[in-house]
């Protein structure tokens, strides 16, 4: 794939765990992949301003992704 970043994310309704591994991360940087998880569940910690970032202009959008 050419991914760029990859933007792990849990649902309300279904929260997962992020992803762990070294040779998870060892893939991502040696093909230069950022790499952040979304978590928006947790007590006093994380940020997700989903209103500012619906709020922007999208460069590309599916059914299932939307690139701002």
């Amino acid at each position: 794939s050419r991914a760029k970043v990859i933007a792990e994310s849990a649902l309300k309704d279904y929260r997962i765990e992020p992803s762990q591994g070294t040779h998870f991360f060892q893939n991502l940087t040696s093909f230069g992949v950022g790499y952040f998880t979304i978590t928006p569940f947790v007590e006093g910690g994380g940020f997700f301003d989903e209103a500012y970032l619906n709020a922007q202009p999208a460069i590309f959008e599916t059914d299932f992704i939307r690139h701002v």
